[in-house]
Order: C-alpha cells, then structure tokens, then sequence
C-alpha cells in the first residue's frame, strides 16, 4: 500500500478543488435564470423551455455514459489519466461551451444555445466524475460525508450568487427600470398597438378574457406614452395584442387593419426580444475565460494523486455492490427534484395562484431556494465531521448566521436594484424558522448519513404538498424551503453509494453522476404537467422523487452494512 499524502498537501487540494464546486453551481444556477428569459425571447411553452435542463442534464447522462462503456471495456479512465487530468479536461470542456453561447446569440438560434449548454454540460459532467470521489477519498472514509459536503457548500454558495450576478448580467438594466425601447421603434409600436385598440373597440366581443386584455392594453399604452416604451411593456403589449386577435378571430370579427396592426406590432417587438439575447454574450465569454484559466492553474499545481488497490480491469463491476444500486436510484430522483424545482421557482412564484411576483422579484428567492442548501451543507459538514460533540451545535449555530446573512443581503441588495427598497428582515421570519426545524432534524439524524437522507426528504415532501395546497407566503416560503431539506441529499448519497466501492470508485462515481439525468428527464415532465393540469399539480412529479429518498434514507441504505466485498481506497503520490 502507498503512502498517505501529507496533511499539508491535502489541504491544499480540497481548497482547490473546492473552488470546482462554486463554479459549477454558479454556472447551474445560471440555467434557471435563462428558462424564463427563453420562455420570453423565444416565444416557448414551459415544455419547451425546460429543454435548458434537458440539454444540460442529458449531457451529463451521455458523457457518463460513454464513460461507463469506456471504463466496462477498457478499464477506468479516471485512473489512468488521474483525477487532476480528468479536472483539467472538463474544465477545457466547459470553457469551450461557454464560448459557444455568442455565435448563438449572433445568430438568434436556440437550438445552437441548447447545443452551448449541452457541451457546458459535459466539460462539468468530467468534472464532477472526477472532483466528487477525489474529495471523498482526500482523507479518511468516516469522514467522506462531511468533506463532500463542505464543498458542496461551496457549491451552493455559487447557486446563491448566481440570481443577483447573473440577474444583472443577463437581464441588463432591465433589471433596474427595464430596457428602454428606441424613441422611434417605441413610436411605431404604440400606434400599431393603438389602431389595433381601435379595431377592437369598433367589434362586439364580450369575452371576459377579451374584455379584460383590452382593459390591460389600454392601461399599458398609458404608461409607456406617460413613461417611454421598456421592454417588459413591450412584451406584455405582444402577449396581450395576440389575446385581442384572436379573440376576434374565434368570433369572426377580426377585421384587415387588425391583424395586420397586430402582425407588424408583433415582427417589431419579437425583433426587440430577439436582440435582448445580446445580454448573454458577456456574461458567458467571461465565464468562459475563467474556466480556462482555471484549467491552466490546475495544469501546474500539483496535486496528491490516488491510485486504488486491486488490478483495474474491464468489466461492470459497481453494480455488484447492492447499496451502490439503491444509491444510483437516489441519485436519479435526488437531482431530479432538487433541479425541477429551481427551474420552475420564477414561474411558480409568479402564477396569480401563488404568489402574483414579476419576473424581476421572484428571481432574487432564487438565492433563498439554493442558499437553503448552502446552510444545510456547511451544517452537515459539521454534523458529520470528526469534532467532539460538544462543538457542533455551536458552529451549526455560526454556519447557519453567517450563511443567512450572506443570502439576506444578496437577495435585498438585489430588491434594491429593482425596486427601490429593502427586503424587511421581519419579512424573512419564516425561512429563519424553517432553519431553527433543520436543527431538530439533525439531531434526530444523530450524524448518520443514511438516516439524515431519509429524514430531511421527509421533511421535504411535506413542504412541497403544503407548497401544492396554499398560496401566498406559505405556498413561497414553504417551496423555498425545500432547498434547506435538498442540502445534504447529494452528499450523503454519493458518499453512502461508493463506500466501500475500492477499485470500482470511479467507474461507481461516473455511474452515479450518469443518473444527473434525473435534472434532464424530471424538468420535462413537469413542464407536460404544467402546460397540461398548472403548475401546482406538476409539483407532483417532486413529490414522487422525495417518496423514493424518504425509503432510501431508512431503509436502502442498510444494505451497505451486508457487503461481503469491500475493498479499502489507498492514497499515494
């Protein structure tokens, strides 16, 4: 057996490769924020624009697996290229996709922008099939839990960042006062807008559906004359001409000057929204200059490198172990969840059923949702870790403050931008409670990584059927909550799912990150959900996945404790 690595060294490396994790959970986090921007500029269904997760996630589940054939029938990459290759090649991956976001916002094509997040995808799919063991091996396996998920705290910080940098970023000053209109193209659009008024009111339509969207019109075409035409009016002025329309078409009403004021009106303002997506090209050139200049850091440090006991041979071998099955499920429904609820957050928020928020103020709860995992994670880390009893409860306590204060002035700094004021730390109360019933959680947990799974999803599916059936700040801060709950999911799984694996450790790892394909396949159900019986009843497809994780985390787990073949890892240089 070789050598273990010095403390000194070790440390050293969890610092870097933590570094990994905040950046793709910035990067993930963005995705949330371009579902509802490609929900607007591209004119889509919530189907549709849930194609983002579906483009992200299904690479990770196609590089994983052609990475699990790759290691079934010519042994485990990872451990002949080394875990600081495998990190340096996913990172040259996912600078290479962030690059591609500019031809597609040259060329306006969001099949090309699916295509940038599918090779975004995959530079973080190598990454994460070599970054999770690394760090869960970089010490000893008692402790793999905790370590795990103190970079996945890391990881959430950058889930928390992301809605205020990002929000910025993408949406331009529209997130200040919204992108001003040019004078002339605002002229011209208004007076299409207005003859098409007129037409409208020359008709006898007594839809209340109708009634109403000419009622909004109006009320529309007051503001942007009194204030100037911004984007988000332009919009709404698109949306609510095409209601107009064709109401009067299903009618019979519909008179030349109409549609034809609404066809123009509409080929003006998609012009405009087509141009917003110029937004994206900053943001993404620049992420795509850090990713590579990070590969070129890790290209040069030295890193401790791991080698496993055993022969490496060809061969399906993770899936002997019985609990690296009932894992690789975990997993699967874990992500799943976790993701389909950040995608859906801004629009959930804003149905009038729940909480009524324009698309600029339901995005600064993102940073509520994910920094909830951010808290839960950097607690978890502590109550798993290897300090005496006595201390963990105070440095749950310092974690927990110091992260919500981190997420409370994100998210109020980021109200200011939009509206003009701060969030009222009354207002926040709930969340705050929410954090006081994790604590009462992790004790009952007793720091058992298996029983905190099962314990916290439980928790989690009653959020989201309390979410389902109020609205208001219960149907929002229950949802948000959930995040909380999701925090430890990931690392206890991954590190229940490959203890124990030795040999098989990576090519366990490459199949556990494979069924990430849960954020690719989950989001799309939902979204048929959705657009078929409304966003309340898609969170069903949630609940189903916490159901699973609620027998996992009490029952599947117990299956490790029979393994007959467990093979210890070994560290060496």
């Amino acid at each position: 057996m070789t050598q273990n690595p010095a403390s000194s060294g070790t440390k050293f490396a969890f610092s870097a490769v933590t570094t990994l994790f905040f950046m793709w959970g910035f990067i993930t986090c963005m995705n949330d924020l371009l579902i509802p921007k490609f929900k607007t500029d591209f004119d889509l269904n919530q189907f549709q624009a849930n194609t983002v997760q579906f483009a992200f996630f299904g690479a990770y589940f196609l590089v994983s697996l052609l990475y699990f054939l790759i290691s079934a029938s010519k042994g485990d990459p990872i451990n002949k290229i080394g875990y600081q290759n495998g990190l340096v090649l996913g990172l040259v991956i996912a600078g290479i996709g962030c690059f591609m976001f500019y031809p597609a916002a040259q060329i306006y094509q969001f099949w090309l922008f699916l295509a940038a997040l599918g090779v975004l995808g995959a530079g973080v799919t190598i990454i994460q099939i070599a970054a999770n063991p690394y760090v869960t091996i970089l010490g000893p396996e008692r402790s793999g839990s905790s370590r795990l998920n103190l970079a996945q705290g890391f990881c959430s910080l950058g889930y928390v960042i992301a809605p205020f940098i990002g929000g910025i970023l993408i949406f331009g000053s529209e997130v200040f006062e919204g992108t001003p209109v040019e004078p002339a193209v605002a002229t011209e659009t208004i007076g299409l807008v207005e003859t098409l008024v007129t037409e409208t009111e020359k008709t006898t339509l007594t839809g209340e559906d109708a009634t109403k969207a000419l009622e909004k019109t109006k009320a529309v075409l007051t503001d942007a004359k009194a204030k100037g035409l911004d984007m988000p009016m332009a919009n709404e002025l698109r949306e609510l001409s095409m209601t107009l329309v064709e109401a009067q078409q299903e009618a019979g009403l519909a008179t030349p000057l109409a549609e034809e004021s609404q066809s123009k009106a509409n080929e003006i303002i998609r012009g405009l929204q087509l141009a917003e997506l110029d937004s994206l090209k900053a943001p993404y050139l620049g992420l795509g200059a850090a990713f590579l200049i990070i590969a070129a850091v890790f290209k040069m440090i030295s890193l401790p490198s791991f080698t496993q006991e055993g022969k490496i041979e060809p061969g399906i071998t993770a899936f002997k172990h019985k609990h690296f099955v009932w894992g690789w499920l975990a997993i699967f429904f874990y992500v799943g969840s976790e993701v389909t609820i950040g995608s859906i957050l801004v629009n959930y928020l804003g149905d009038p059923s729940v909480a009524n928020l324009p698309e600029n103020e339901a995005d600064k709860y993102l940073s509520f949702c994910w920094g909830g995992l951010m808290i839960g994670r950097l607690m978890g880390a502590i109550s798993l870790g290897d300090m005496k009893e006595s201390k963990k409860l105070p440095y749950m306590i310092l974690a927990a403050v110091i992260s919500t204060g981190i997420i409370y002035t994100c998210a109020t700094f980021k109200q200011l931008l939009t509206v003009g004021e701060h969030i009222n730390p009354m207002d926040i109360l709930p969340f705050i409670g929410l954090i006081a019933l994790s604590f009462i959680f992790f004790k009952l947990g007793k720091s058992s990584a298996g029983r905190m799974v099962g314990l916290f999803a439980l928790v989690a599916a009653a959020l989201t059927v309390f979410s389902m059936s109020t609205s208001g700040s219960y149907a929002l801060w229950s949802i948000l909550g959930i995040g909380l709950f999701n925090s430890i999911m990931w690392s206890n799984i991954f590190s229940l799912s490959i203890k124990g694996l030795g040999k098989d450790t990576s090519q366990g790892s490459s199949l556990l990150v494979m069924m990430i394909v849960g954020g690719a396949l989950m989001p799309l159900a939902q979204g048929w959900l959705t657009d078929s019986y409304g966003i309340r009843a898609s969170l069903g497809i949630v609940l189903l996945g916490y159901v699973y994780l609620v027998w996992y985390g009490f029952f599947a787990p117990k299956a490790m404790d029979t393994e007959e073949d467990i093979t210890p890892v070994a560290a060496g240089h």
